[in-house]
């Protein structure tokens, strides 16, 4: 039973090994620059196995989308969800600070998947969609928040957040600050004044 289980292990982590391999290429020569062939020659294994696994270059392709959007939501649910509670204004602090750190860390990686291909990233944004729209809904159930659903709050909170997200994190380098700075002193700014109420206040001296 132990080599069956081996057996069916075999080809998920056969894929892994591919993905790995053209997530390395693609951050490393951007999206024009990889192949079938290539993302074959880097996994180390022959250009018909790739095929067994992605019918097309497009498919590869999504599916590293796919793989990317689930490992930022990952991170957006981990920060806003997931940790030890803490008071939302913290939370949504953590999330920025998270996302624009994952963001910088895969800037090469997220440039090829999105910017030298022909696709948009409303879908691949779906996943922190829904992770934010969990924690909005959370706030609006606690009396945080003052308004009947989190839909119209989150399509602002979400569109402006990953324009300047994009913004920063594909910024050309220059000799200036450290471009996080910015970013989320205005984050920590649209947190506090929309989710303030959930940090307890001070006790008053008597």
């Amino acid at each position: 039973m132990g080599n069956s289980g081996l057996r069916r292990r075999r080809p998920e982590a056969r894929r892994d090994e591919i993905l790995r391999a053209a997530a390395r290429l693609l951050a490393d020569r951007g999206g024009s620059g990889v192949s079938m062939e290539s993302v074959a020659g880097a996994a180390g294994t022959a250009k018909g196995t790739i095929y067994l696994y992605f019918r097309s270059r497009a498919e590869l392709m999504a599916a590293l989308r796919e793989q990317y959007a689930g490992s930022l939501a990952t991170v957006a649910r981990t920060a806003l969800l997931d940790d030890p509670p803490a008071p939302a204004p913290v939370r949504w602090a953590r999330f920025a600070e998270a996302l624009l750190d994952f963001s910088l860390a895969n800037q090469a990686l997220h440039h090829a998947l999105f910017r030298d291909e022909p696709v948009t990233e409303d879908s691949s944004m779906e996943p922190v969609r829904a992770a934010l729209r969990d924690f909005l809904d959370q706030q609006i159930r606690a009396g945080v928040l003052d308004v009947p659903r989190p839909e119209p709050l989150l399509r602002v909170l979400l569109d402006g957040f990953h324009g300047a997200l994009v913004e920063v994190a594909h910024a050309e380098q220059r000799d200036e600050d450290d471009p996080r700075g910015d970013f989320l002193t205005v984050a920590r700014l649209v947190g506090d004044a929309l989710l303030a109420r959930s940090v307890p206040a001070a006790p008053q001296p008597r």
